[in-house]
């Protein structure tokens, strides 16, 4: 049932089961024929509870082969919950290769946050190393 299937990976995200992650790309990477939109987007979601900023390509992978735009959203919403600094570069060459302008826009919020993030860590640093 595809609906058993949503409701599993859901639950994995939540419950943050980082083996988890790999199978989660497969069912939000595979073939339409097979999933509903529904796996593909509770999946997404899936990833982005995780947090593992190694889903990263995977999430880039989904905003960029999704014609209708259904899947977008939700892959969008975890990439900026599993990017981190060191997806900096890999962002940045994505949205430099990319012409789909949903996902310029996906790409460019992320990186914007990752450096505002540094920016306020940097900023924390900064503060701590004056104070007396």
């Amino acid at each position: 049932d595809y609906d058993a299937k949503a409701y599993v990976a859901r639950a994995l995200g939540l419950l943050k089961v980082q083996v988890a992650r790999q199978p989660l790309e497969e069912i939000m990477l595979g073939p339409e024929r097979e999933l509903s939109r529904f796996d593909r987007q509770e999946a997404a979601q899936a990833l982005g509870e995780l947090g593992d900023p190694e889903s990263v390509p995977a999430l880039v992978r989904q905003l960029e082969r999704d014609p209708e735009g259904w899947d977008r959203i939700p892959a969008g919403d975890a990439l900026a919950k599993c990017a981190d600094a060191d997806s900096l570069s890999f962002l940045e060459q994505e949205l430099a290769a990319t012409n789909k302008r949903f996902v310029r826009e996906e790409l460019q919020a992320v990186i914007a946050k990752i450096k505002s993030a540094r920016g306020q860590q940097e900023g924390g640093k900064v503060r701590h190393s004056q104070a007396p």
